[in-house]
């Protein structure tokens, strides 16, 4: 392992095989992953604002991340080409907690709904409208 200024690591083999080469924008953000001999080259985007990860390419895999201004994930695209693998758009209440998740896969969508009780415990899970689990907790919440 190679470390370069800041302690960053530039390369890293194991057992003697290839090694993984890690690169780095002016702020330090990881922005690549890349193997020659084995023809693999990871690459890595991310908000300059916040330093948050809003998408990664492998090939022709890739996806992508959207934030709400709390940080918290609200949409996730996953694709092969032009093909949508998975996607998740995500719905919060005032608490930040999921309170909605439309769910694609294979271009058949899914929707989950989250209640919550008023100690913010997980009481109810519905898939397209249908109950798929409901939970209940003592008074000391478990």
């Amino acid at each position: 392992m190679r470390l370069l200024f800041g302690f960053r690591v530039s390369t890293l083999s194991v057992n003697g095989a290839d090694p993984f080469s890690y690169h780095y924008d002016n702020d330090s953000l990881l922005t690549a992953v890349g193997n020659a001999a084995l023809g693999v080259n990871l690459s890595l985007t991310c908000d300059t604002r916040n330093g948050l990860l809003t998408g990664t390419g492998l090939g022709s895999l890739t996806d992508s991340y959207v934030y709400n201004g709390f940080g918290e994930v609200t949409n996730y695209l996953a694709k092969f080409g032009t093909a949508d693998l998975y996607k998740t758009d995500l719905s919060r209440d005032k608490l930040g907690r999921i309170s909605q998740k439309i769910e694609t896969v294979g271009g058949i969508a899914n929707t989950f709904d989250y209640a919550y009780d008023v100690a913010g415990h997980l009481v109810e899970v519905k898939q397209n409208g249908i109950v798929q689990s409901s939970y209940g907790y003592d008074t000391n919440g478990n």
